[in-house]
Parts: C-alpha cells; sequence; structure tokens
C-alpha cells in the first residue's frame, strides 16, 4: 500500500505523517503524489509508521495512483 492510500484510508493529512516520521510536510507531500521515491531511511520510518502497512515495493515505481 503506498503512503497515499495509507493516508487516504486512515484520514491523516501531511502534517500527521510528517510528524509521524520525522520528515516535513513538503517531502510527504511529493511522496504522497508521487513526485519523489523516498530514500531507504525515509521508507523504513514510512514501514514502521504503517505498521507494515506501506513496504519498500510499494515504492518502486513513480507511477500515479489508478
Amino acid at each position: 500500500m503506498h503512503l497515499s492510500d495509507y493516508m487516504t484510508l486512515h484520514n491523516l493529512d501531511d502534517d500527521a505523517v510528517a510528524a509521524g516520521i520525522g520528515k516535513t510536510r513538503v517531502t510527504v507531500s511529493r511522496i504522497r503524489r508521487r513526485k519523489v521515491r523516498p530514500d531507504w531511511p525515509t521508507i523504513e520510518k514510512i514501514v514502521e509508521f504503517t505498521q507494515g502497512a506501506s513496504t519498500a515495493d510499494d515504492y518502486l515505481t513513480l507511477e500515479a495512483a489508478q
């Protein structure tokens, strides 16, 4: 599950996720909109934040959500 899908499912905004993973709101926005691929440390934080619902495999491509 990509971070954007997780955020929608749990009604989270960029600020809430940013606080949860220790990144800026802008960084979360870029990841959510699939404008950037997160680095490995950020992916690890996302996996932890989402309790495994989001995995590294979810960030292999930057294709827009269907």
